[in-house]
């Protein structure tokens, strides 16, 4: 269990199959505390996703009173009039699922939901994945990673997806399960890696994104061949090559520091890389380009 008695409030963008959806993470409550009055009957225009990691919680509607346990996660539908209330001991993850247009359901995410949630009832999921993902998302804000926002972003998603697929007939679009989680985070580690020109390039890691995947190495080596249509390795000799060649096009360091930049240790290795991949040699590349 996380250890802070700050109230933290984090909020993301995520565009799911075209639309424009805001995520608005919110431990909501201090470790320790609870707050010290429950707000009155209310309702909103935007579906509400609680997940209870720690205590209790009681929603009352006009209709019935739910509790939810630790480990439970429950979604209060778009305009049912409701009231929560806390145990002395919550935790909780409150999201809020709000379109780009402001009162009205009118995003795919928005109309997948409505069609789970049953008007004046507090939909309950019991789909164990849910929770995998909320607390992914809690360790992600509150650790110490690289490319944070793209592993919170890539949990939404695959929440999203899991959200959909509970009682629906189909889907949701693009997100029908973590398969689009795992593509966005391998995405975001190859960028991570290649994009922020800070030499030299560290490539990644095969085992490490495995693990961080929770995927074996074979696992992960299919997907990344479905996505880029080669092998790791290969997509990192891509990669390299073309950091290699974009800095001979564009910047006057010497092929020896590009060689370097890019990952390689001996500049004959990378004449050799370079020449299989392009036809050509560094310097002659260069001059090619110059004339």
């Amino acid at each position: 269990m996380l250890d802070t008695t700050s109230e933290v409030y984090e909020e993301y963008s995520v565009n799911l199959d075209g639309a424009n959806i805001i995520f608005f993470f919110n431990s909501g409550l201090c470790l320790n505390h609870a707050p010290t009055k429950a707000p009155e009957m209310h309702k909103h225009y935007h579906h509400e996703l609680f997940t209870v990691v720690r205590g209790e919680m009681k929603i009352t509607t006009e209709q019935s009173t739910n509790v939810i346990s630790s480990g439970e996660t429950v979604l209060i539908p778009a305009g049912l009039t409701h009231k929560p209330e806390y145990s002395d001991d919550i935790f909780r993850v409150n999201m809020a699922f709000i379109s780009s247009d402001e009162n009205t359901a009118s995003s795919p995410l928005d109309k997948m939901l409505s069609e789970n949630a049953d008007s004046g009832f507090v939909v309950r999921y019991t789909n164990p994945h849910i929770l995998q993902a909320i607390d992914r998302i809690l360790n992600y804000i509150h650790g110490d990673f690289d490319f944070k926002n793209s592993l919170i972003k890539g949990c939404l998603e695959e929440l999203a997806a899991l959200l959909c697929q509970n009682g629906a007939s189909s889907g949701f679009k693009g997100l029908s399960d973590s398969r689009n989680y795992r593509r966005y985070i391998i995405s975001a580690t190859f960028d991570r890696a290649f994009t922020t020109r800070t030499f030299p390039i560290v490539a990644p890691n095969l085992k490490k994104l495995s693990e961080s995947l929770h995927l074996s190495v074979k696992q992960t080596e299919r997907i990344i061949k479905s996505i880029y249509g080669r092998t790791f390795c290969e997509q990192v000799l891509y990669l390299k090559m073309e950091t290699a060649r974009e800095l001979l096009e564009k910047t006057d360091m010497t092929v020896n520091k590009i060689s370097a930049a890019v990952g390689y240790s001996s500049t004959r290795s990378f004449f050799a890389a370079f020449k299989e991949t392009y036809g050509t040699t560094p310097s002659q590349y260069r001059k090619s380009k110059g004339e």
